[in-house]
C-alpha cells in the first residue's frame, strides 16, 4: 500500500470510529493487517479486540488470517522443505503467487 493510501486509509478509519462506538464484521477486514502488525492506536485495538471477544465468527477469521501469515513466513523462510500433505492447494498456490510478486518487484 501507498503511503498516500495508508494515510487515506488511517483517517477513513478514524473518522468511521469517531461515527460509530465499535466496528462491524464488515469493517473487520479493513484493520486486521494493521491489528496483527501492532499499528493499530491503543483506542482502536481495544475496539477491534472488544469486537473479536464478541464475535466467535470474526474470533475465528482473524486467528485463520493470524496461521496463514505465520505459515507463509515459514514457507519463505524454508522454500525447498515439501509442503505438507494437510496444507490445502488454494494455500500453496496463493503463497507461490505471492512469492512470484514480491520476486517480480525487487523486494
Amino acid at each position: 500500500m501507498t503511503k498516500r493510501r495508508h494515510w487515506l486509509a488511517a483517517k477513513l478509519r478514524g473518522f468511521m470510529l469517531k461515527k460509530m462506538p465499535g466496528i462491524t464484521c464488515a469493517d473487520l477486514d479493513s484493520f486486521i493487517v494493521d491489528y496483527l502488525d501492532g499499528r493499530l492506536s491503543v483506542r482502536l485495538r481495544r475496539i477491534f479486540e472488544r469486537h473479536l471477544r464478541q464475535c466467535s465468527e470474526c474470533e475465528a477469521y482473524a486467528e485463520g488470517y493470524r496461521q496463514t501469515v505465520a505459515l507463509a513466513g515459514l514457507a519463505s523462510r524454508f522454500p525447498d522443505e515439501p509442503v505438507p500433505g494437510d496444507v490445502p492447494k488454494a494455500l500453496v498456490d496463493a503463497i507461490l503467487a505471492a512469492r512470484a510478486r514480491l520476486d517480480r518487484s525487487g523486494r
